[in-house]
Formats: C-alpha cells, sequence, structure tokens
C-alpha cells in the first residue's frame, strides 16, 4: 500500500477490525494485550509486523501441517502405516447390515 501511494488505508480503523475479527479468541487477546502497548492508535502496519512475528514464532516451534511424520525406528513405521488407514462405511453397507438384523 505504501508503493502505490494508499498510506491512508494503513489507518483504517474498519478494515484492522475485520482483521482482527477473522482471529481466533486466544490469538484477538494476544492482539489485544500488544495493541496496548502501542502509542496512539494501532494501525495495518502495527498488526502486520506483529501477525508476521507471530507466524515466525509458531513456524519456529510447531511442526509443519503438510509435512508426513517421520518414524524413527522400525516399529514407528508400521504405527505411522496404520495411522495412515482410513475406514469408510457406505450406504450400501449399511443397508446390507440393516437387513441382516433379525426382526
Amino acid at each position: 500500500m505504501t508503493s502505490s501511494n494508499c498510506e491512508h488505508h494503513l489507518t483504517n480503523p474498519t478494515l484492522l477490525n475485520e482483521l482482527i475479527l477473522k482471529l481466533p479468541m486466544n490469538t484477538r487477546i494476544s492482539w489485544s494485550i500488544h495493541s496496548g502497548t502501542i502509542q496512539g492508535h494501532p494501525t495495518i502496519r502495527h498488526f502486520s509486523d506483529w501477525i508476521g512475528a507471530l507466524a515466525d514464532n509458531i513456524d519456529r516451534i510447531a511442526p509443519s501441517s503438510t509435512a508426513p511424520p517421520q518414524p524413527h525406528s522400525s516399529s514407528d513405521k508400521r504405527a505411522v502405516t496404520k495411522r495412515a488407514n482410513v475406514c469408510h462405511a457406505s450406504e450400501t453397507i449399511e443397508k446390507k447390515l440393516l437387513c441382516s438384523l433379525p426382526k
């Protein structure tokens, strides 16, 4: 926004509020605590810096959700495979089960 000469949007309280409302409650509380330390009114730039730092901190401590779990031994490999299996029941199976029940 700075490079496009639209810096006035960075002070838009409605936009900032809409962004905050998209956060989970615990993150909103964290933002509220942080925004209390800001001189003057918080801006989109303050929010952007804060949320970027939060994301960096989370990235350092949380494993990537897209990476599959890595087994540490051969017994772990079996456990990982078992967790990857998915059981699915279709309507056809349910109807067969219902029909085979004694009346």
